[in-house]
């Protein structure tokens, strides 16, 4: 069995009912938290940027697009919604398929809006398109991220694949199509992060899950082993053969299994721990940010890949340091959206503070 017709069989096999009440429960708290990040997201200064795009493009009638009411295609629509949910970096997040969420959340909103589709019938797309991205990614991690490849991104297209095929109840044959196409769609740079790029990847990954499922329904085909076969998907993007016992889809369910990171802080979370033992050792024993002579944080290798920073420069590169978040935590005792300022970036106490702060 290939991996397309392993995914198509799980899509159509997967009913609501047959999903466990925990994965639905972790599955509409995960939901509505890309969704509430989404509409604060249209309000975020890089957002300006994706309504400018927008506003360029050519007038449709398919979707009112949030935050502003101009009737947009439901592409157009996914690729601003999934930036939207991105732009804070305050999403939800998984150590294997990234911000999954806000990609499925991305095209999910505006594809169920203009199609009528119930809740039950976006909470299964949903659940199945991350159970597809995250047993994708859980074969290939960590091999693709040291290989310079955003996982967000490269997951994500074949997710928001999976979830828009859902909701436009493509058939098996157009679904099979549409996944092939999407491993071509795939891609995304780590190299990217901290700039608005980065947002922009989780909208470039739901926009394509609308283009696929229409090209597919077009009738443009690809392989049906892009996947596994010779210079395929598992090969280009982490140098691993595609594993001879499949994927198994739903046995258990992943989002069960390893559950998605609900963030305390706008910022990578691969600070957060940091931030967190920071903050207790503070409040434990009541020193001040003065009487610090030096911080060491020990962390996986992966994570050197993902904070890159070590003397940001703006705002959105210091979502991307961990010497200016754990400064934060210890000088302002907190790090919210609001510590993401130039004005806090030029701080000479934060300044000198990350000059104490060595990660190895």
């Amino acid at each position: 069995m290939t991996v397309i017709e392993e995914i198509v069989d799980f899509v159509r096999a997967a009913g609501y009912n047959d999903i466990p009440v925990r994965v639905r429960d972790i599955g509409k708290q995960a939901l509505v938290d890309a969704v509430g990040c989404m509409i604060a997201g249209t309000r975020v200064e890089s957002s300006e940027y994706m309504y400018r795009y927008i506003e360029q493009q050519p007038h449709s009638n398919e979707w009112r697009l949030l935050g502003r009411g101009r009737m947009v295609s439901l592409a157009d629509g996914a690729l601003a919604c999934g930036f939207f949910a991105h732009a804070l970096d305050f999403d939800n997040a998984s150590n294997y398929s990234g911000h999954s969420s806000a990609v499925i959340g991305g095209v999910l909103v505006p594809v169920a809006d203009c199609l009528g589709k119930s809740g039950k019938e976006v909470l299964r797309a949903y659940l199945v398109a991350q159970e597809v991205g995250f047993k994708l990614a859980m074969s290939m991690v960590p091999d693709i991220n040291f290989r310079g490849w955003h996982i967000t991104p490269v997951f994500g297209t074949i997710s928001a694949t999976v979830a828009c095929a859902m909701l436009m109840e493509l058939s098996e044959d157009e679904t099979a199509a549409a996944l092939s196409l999407a491993a071509s769609k795939a891609s995304g740079m780590m190299a990217q992060f901290g700039t608005v790029t980065k947002f922009l990847h989780c909208g470039i990954a739901a926009a394509a899950g609308v283009e696929c499922c229409r090209m597919a329904k077009a009738g443009l085909r690809g392989s049906m082993k892009v996947y596994e076969g010779k210079n395929g998907f598992f090969q280009a993007f982490s140098g691993r053969e595609y594993p001879s016992d499949g994927l198994k889809l739903g046995a258990p369910w992943a989002i069960e299994e390893n559950s998605l990171l609900i963030k305390l802080y706008p910022c990578c979370s691969a600070m957060h721990t940091a931030l967190n033992g920071a903050r207790k050792l503070q409040d434990t024993h009541g020193f001040s940010a003065d009487e610090v002579e030096t911080v060491t944080v020990e962390v996986p290798q992966y994570t050197t890949s993902n904070l890159i920073y070590e003397v940001p420069q703006k705002p959105s590169e210091g979502r991307f340091s961990m010497q200016f978040g754990v400064a934060n935590m210890l000088v302002h005792k907190k790090l919210d959206l609001d510590s993401f300022t130039d004005a806090n970036i030029a701080d000479e106490k934060i300044k000198k503070m990350m000059s104490k702060i060595k990660m190895q």
